[in-house]
């Protein structure tokens, strides 16, 4: 199974899960959903990984304010 990793520029927040979790979130949210990278199921601890150390990155970016 394929595991994505995409951004929502609506909450400006990147995530993670199956192509169908995609399909669902576009639904629900009605926003194109920009798909960054695609690996497989078993890359899935490297997904997480990633996916932390990007909402890391923008939280921490200067100029940002973080939210609770």
């Amino acid at each position: 199974m394929k595991y994505l990793i995409w951004y929502s520029p609506n909450s400006g927040a990147y995530n993670h899960g199956s192509e169908m979790d995609h399909k669902v979130n576009e639904s629900l949210t009605g926003e194109s959903l920009e798909v960054l990278y695609e690996l497989e199921e078993s890359e899935m601890v490297l997904v997480k990984k990633i996916v932390a150390q990007l909402n890391n990155a923008r939280n921490e970016s200067p100029g940002r304010i973080a939210s609770a």
